[in-house]
């Protein structure tokens, strides 16, 4: 049997506060040395707050701590009938620190998020050989471009053009590294009979965008009528074929509305389409017109 030893505690000389101090640690086991450490560790450890963040998601601060996710639920109509396991337009259905965004085949998971915002540049992540990560905030994907230049961007999801912002279109885009797509809104389009001769770029001389994009125009202003363009990631490589977005014509080109890829005019100079009419009834708006096929 072993013995314990006590420890007189008489009135306080100088130097008696070290001196017990190291006879207890002399009489201290390793095992009660790694018990006063994991008390001092859950002390430590309840100043966290781990709580999950409901129905929405998350992300890491700067130090890692995820006490410090915030909700990322935002307002939209959600889906009738709800699809399993959670909604990546109205970001609802995972927990804590988590995301709805697409797996490689096209199912829905919850995965971390960060907090790059639409239209800015992202980094995409494979873990294992049926998922994909990102650092697009909550509601967008990670995208590559298909023009060439291997960027990604952050792309809003969504279920229809009332999702998206300024009128811009709901439509289909690849999933890297994969067969399936994802529904994400076209970059913002911008109105070019706003009064300002600088208020979108140039579909036909290709100025006005920032490097690596493409000038587009796009379908009018549907209460205005008036033309507008896109400064588009994806260049495409149609001229004179059918097309559902600008983005798959060559630049100068658009879909039209006869759903051909059709040379841009400006109807106000001269011979624009080299002897044929610059038509403006082709979904072109008031600005713009396009040539014949």
């Amino acid at each position: 049997m072993s013995r314990s030893r006590s420890v007189a505690i008489g009135p306080w000389r100088r130097g008696d506060a070290s001196r017990r101090m190291r006879r207890l640690n002399s009489m201290r086991s390793p095992s009660a040395t790694h018990a006063l450490a994991l008390l001092f560790l859950a002390a430590a450890c309840t100043k966290a707050n781990f709580a999950p963040v409901p129905d929405g998601g998350g992300r890491r601060d700067s130090t890692g701590d995820l006490g410090s996710c915030t909700s990322s639920s935002k307002a939209c109509t959600a889906e009738d009938p709800p699809v399993p396991p959670c909604d990546p337009v109205c970001q609802t259905g995972c927990e804590g620190c988590a995301k709805c965004t697409l797996a490689l085949d096209g199912t829905r998971t919850c995965g971390p998020f960060g907090d790059h915002k639409t239209g800015e540049s992202c980094d995409i992540t494979f873990p294992d050989s049926s998922s994909l990560y990102d650092d697009c905030q909550p509601g967008d994907i990670c995208l590559i471009a298909d023009s060439g230049f291997g960027y990604s961007y952050c792309f809003t999801f969504c279920r229809e053009k009332g999702d998206c912002a300024g009128g811009a279109a709901c439509a289909a885009r690849p999933i890297p590294s994969s067969a399936e797509n994802a529904m994400v809104c076209d970059p913002p389009y911008a109105d070019c009979d706003l009064g300002s001769s600088d208020s979108c770029c140039d579909p036909i001389n290709q100025n006005g965008c920032q490097p690596n994009r493409s000038c587009y125009l796009v379908s009018p202003n549907p209460e205005t009528g008036s033309s507008r363009t896109v400064c588009e990631f994806s260049t495409g490589n149609k001229a004179k074929q059918t097309c559902q977005s600008s983005r798959e014509c060559l630049p100068g080109l658009g879909c039209s509305g006869a759903g051909f890829c059709q040379k841009v005019c400006d109807p106000n100079t001269k011979d624009p389409c080299s002897g044929g009419p610059c038509s403006m009834g082709l979904g072109s708006g008031t600005k713009y017109g396009y040539c014949p096929i």
